[in-house]
């Protein structure tokens, strides 16, 4: 009876063991994943409006072959300033809508050399929610920009996030980009976080990003290592050692 009672025991100890090491391996961080999803989208969203800028000042022909968005250059009246208006009329790339406008000025007194285009957004819309705020380009070289931006998205349930940083873009052959940089900002569940990009590379056949990796802190907590692959739309990432995956689509 005694032995009986020992195995019995022994079963319970093991099931209980198993159940713990399952529970441990199916963890996943406790944040809402939509909160990952703006993180990542404040830093994709800029990166994408410096694009649209940089391809419009130059009329890439992707640009001109795009029929739902017009872009037309004002000089002013002193013929000082010149005025690039960028009007979306339901675009749709890459699951990405966009109405409105945004409008670039550039001060033709600048030295050709280290030009900065002043950006402000006039009704824009992404995917239904409002963007507010401004940006400046600074170009570098020929291929290098420093985009510095603060920004706001408010979304139809009322709620908002801000974020203010620095993004460094290289311009890569075949049409991609390369973007290093660091934000902070406070996401709509009311957490400030802190964000750096390292190496993102980006391209126009992906919404997100195809490579590189970005690490964000929310309220000093430890950081969540995030990579991006191939796969447009999904991601890895760790937090306190524990691995997890999400779709961003």
């Amino acid at each position: 009876m005694k032995t009986a009672s020992k195995i019995f025991i022994l079963m319970l100890i093991s099931i209980f063991a198993i159940t713990s090491c399952d529970d441990h391996e199916v963890e996943e961080p406790n944040l809402e994943e939509f909160i990952i999803k703006d993180v990542i989208l404040s830093a994709r969203l800029g990166s994408d409006m410096f694009t649209d800028v940089n391809d419009g000042s130059k009329k890439e022909k992707a640009m001109q072959d795009n029929k739902c968005l017009d872009i037309k250059q004002e000089l002013s009246v002193d013929k000082k300033t010149l005025v690039m208006i960028l009007k979306y009329n339901n675009c749709n790339e890459g699951g990405v809508s966009k109405n409105g406008e945004i409008r670039v000025k550039l001060d033709l007194l600048q030295n050709n050399t280290d030009k900065t285009f002043d950006v402000e957004f006039n009704g824009l819309t992404v995917n239904g929610n409002s963007i507010n705020g401004n940006m400046s380009i600074k170009q570098v070289t020929l291929k290098q920009f420093v985009v510095d931006a603060n920004l706001k998205i408010k979304y139809n349930d009322g709620s908002s996030m801000w974020w203010k940083g620095v993004q460094k873009m290289e311009i890569l052959p075949k049409g991609k980009w390369k973007i290093n940089g660091e934000s902070t900002g406070k996401a709509r569940n009311g957490k400030f976080f802190a964000r750096k990009d390292i190496e993102l590379i980006s391209n126009y056949d992906c919404s997100w990003f195809v490579s590189g990796k970005m690490e964000v802190k929310f309220n000093n907590s430890e950081a969540y290592n995030i990579n991006f692959n191939a796969s447009c739309g999904e991601i890895n990432y760790t937090h306190k050692g524990i691995k997890a995956s999400l779709k961003l689509d």
